[in-house]
């Protein structure tokens, strides 16, 4: 089921994606031949009055939106996409990352309004809680519904604060103090404004908040090293955040997404400077992960499919052949030109382009399900 719904939410950022061309296409007169879903040959099919062609291909792995004139051999034709201004076929191409961010603050939007947003600006928050217990930690002794508030003596204010002792141990074992439920009932939920110098006002954040007469236990916990990294065997309850006020879910919900492609072109900039090394994940890492975060919950689905339509659009405006950002680095070259480049020269750019994307893709998705043995 789980993987079933992640496979679902990916189709979905894609569909919005191709959307966005597609709307903007319409929008500017162009004719659209095809709106595709996957590809591969078509598994359903239908074709509009205008002559539009509606399919989902059998390979869930992209999609496309066809427009009359953006081919090589396609006839410059009134209503085709090269009889449209420069203006015109640069809003078109620029459509669909745009409609991916839009998505993501569109539900950056609703998680705040619901106090379930898992992270503000890409930063999980308060002290966490022990959702679910897995070995080693079950056989330390730590419990449901823990509360971790120091490792070796060090207070954990966040997870990435347990990410870091946990990542830092190397397999030596680790002193955990908690606060720990009386009755085993997860401890009740406190809901109030941020009081901190970079947090604007109007962010309120819910968080587990035993009550001070709980008590407090300490057990020793070796993590034990998977493909992962090393694991302390537990599942976390974050703090989640809303926001008070109508007015500000809008400009919340664009900082998140601003935070988040910054935080890409920073990471981009560390690969391109040799400091970060590539970490590539397929559709299969995708589904994985996508599933991992259904069973979660809906709150942490959710954040990841905003987070990955940010992914998405950041991607397609990259200056790669195939990818919107190659479009658009002609378009450029055409406006600074004032002359359109050659059709059969763009073609086959982003033909090579497409099949490098491709041979990338199979590569990574081998890799993925290699991972797995």
């Amino acid at each position: 089921m789980s993987i079933l719904v992640a496979i679902l939410g990916f189709n979905l950022l894609i569909v919005i994606h191709e959307l966005g061309h597609y709307l903007f296409a319409r929008w500017a007169g162009m004719r659209v031949l095809k709106f595709s879903i996957g590809v591969g040959p078509a598994i359903l099919r239908a074709e509009s009055a205008g002559g539009t062609v509606y399919q989902i291909g059998a390979f869930p792995v992209g999609g496309y939106v066809q427009v009359a004139g953006m081919g090589t051999h396609d006839r410059h034709e009134r209503g085709s996409y090269a009889d449209k201004s420069l203006s015109a076929r640069t809003a078109v191409v620029l459509a669909g990352p745009l409609f991916n961010f839009l998505f993501a603050a569109g539900v950056y939007a609703a998680l705040f309004a619901g106090t379930s947003a898992i992270y503000y600006e890409s930063r999980p928050q308060g002290t966490p809680t022990v959702r679910a217990v897995e070995e080693p930690a079950a056989s330390a002794g730590l419990k449901p519904y823990d509360t971790i508030v120091a490792i070796n003596g060090r207070p954990t204010q966040s997870m990435r604060d347990i990410l870091k002792a946990v990542g830092a141990s190397e397999g030596r074992a680790l002193v955990v103090d908690v606060i720990r439920s009386p009755d085993g009932s997860p401890p009740p939920r406190t809901v109030k404004p941020i009081d901190m110098k970079d947090v604007p006002e109007g962010l309120v954040m819910a968080w587990p908040d035993p009550p001070a007469d709980w008590p407090r236990a300490r057990v020793s916990i070796t993590p034990k090293r998977s493909k992962k990294g090393w694991q302390l065997g537990v599942s976390l309850e974050l703090a989640r955040f809303g926001v008070q006020g109508a007015g500000n879910l809008a400009l919340f919900s664009l900082r998140e997404v601003g935070a988040l492609s910054t935080r890409m072109l920073e990471g981009l900039g560390r690969v391109l400077r040799g400091k970060e090394e590539v970490e590539l994940g397929g559709p299969v890492k995708i589904t994985e992960m996508g599933a991992d975060t259904f069973q979660r919950g809906p709150g942490w689905f959710f954040q990841f499919l905003a987070f990955l339509s940010v992914n998405l659009a950041f991607l397609n405006l990259l200056p790669l052949p195939a990818l919107d950002g190659g479009r658009l680095m002609f378009l450029a070259v055409e406006a600074v030109a004032r002359k359109p480049v050659n059709r059969r020269t763009e073609a086959i750019v982003h033909g090579v382009g497409v099949l490098l994307l491709f041979g990338l893709i199979i590569i990574v998705t081998v890799g993925d399900i290699a991972s797995f043995f």
